[in-house]
């Protein structure tokens, strides 16, 4: 067992978020009395893509998270997600502190794993408006899947996890398969691109011909599909709907 370690990383603006070195292996209990995380109202995973191709789909990307986290922030929903400063990760992040965030919001990543072909580690890029981390002790993208969920589980309570997935790769495809086998209702975002778009794609038109594995996904998994588009309102709709009662 790798014996936590607890700590600050402080950002421009003084900004500090409270911060857990952890083991694969560690306790989720153990996670959330040391950082101090109350029960949630309500708890998002958001699950996707570390980078978007081109100026055009990060645009549609930001007005989408804008309107997102207006609905969070109005519902104090806590978040979480791979805490890195890029892709969803970073526009999550951003989109919250601008919105006034109340809720934590908790980045878990695998501190040691590489981002790129420089050698940089994604705990050299921590995204700096979150609230809290949890760096687990490993460099394999991947192993931080089973502390996320396992944190959802927990720190959700009786309250509902919703599971948001925007663009995404092949981690997001396994964080999706647990999601499914957790029961978790999965929101969809048309349109985000890759793993989303094509998950969507058989969901609204079954076909016989795609990834098999996208298949079955589609088949055993609880899907909401909204499209990238969604105002804030259709938003707020899948809200009302998601965690009523």
């Amino acid at each position: 067992m790798y014996e936590l370690e607890t700590f600050k990383i402080t950002f421009p603006g003084n900004r500090q978020a409270l911060t857990l070195r952890a083991g694969v292996d560690c306790d989720p209990a153990e996670l959330v009395s040391a950082l101090k995380l109350p029960k949630a109202e309500g708890v998002i995973l958001l699950v996707g893509g570390a980078g978007f191709a081109s100026p055009e789909a990060l645009k549609r990307m930001s007005a989408f998270f804008d309107a997102l986290a207006e609905v969070l922030v109005r519902r104090n929903i806590t978040v979480i997600d791979g805490g890195t400063n890029a892709g969803v990760m970073a526009l999550m992040g951003r989109a919250l502190a601008e919105k006034g965030r109340r809720a934590p919001h908790i980045g878990v990543l695998p501190a040691k794993a590489q981002v790129d072909e420089s050698g940089l580690l994604a705990e050299e890029i921590p995204e700096p408006h979150h609230s809290h981390f949890v760096l687990i002790n490993s460099n394999q993208w991947g192993d931080e899947t089973m502390v996320m969920n396992s944190l959802a589980h927990l720190i959700a309570g009786n309250a509902p996890v919703l599971v948001f997935l925007v663009n995404g790769g092949q981690i997001a495809l396994k964080e999706i398969e647990l999601s499914i086998h957790k029961g978790y209702d999965i929101i969809i975002v048309r349109g985000s691109g890759r793993l989303a778009d094509e998950i969507a794609e058989q969901v609204m038109h079954p076909a016989s011909n795609r990834r098999e594995i996208i298949n079955k996904i589609a088949e055993k998994g609880k899907f909401t599909l909204v499209p990238l588009s969604a105002s804030l309102e259709e938003i707020e709709n899948v809200f009302s709907q998601k965690l009523r009662g």
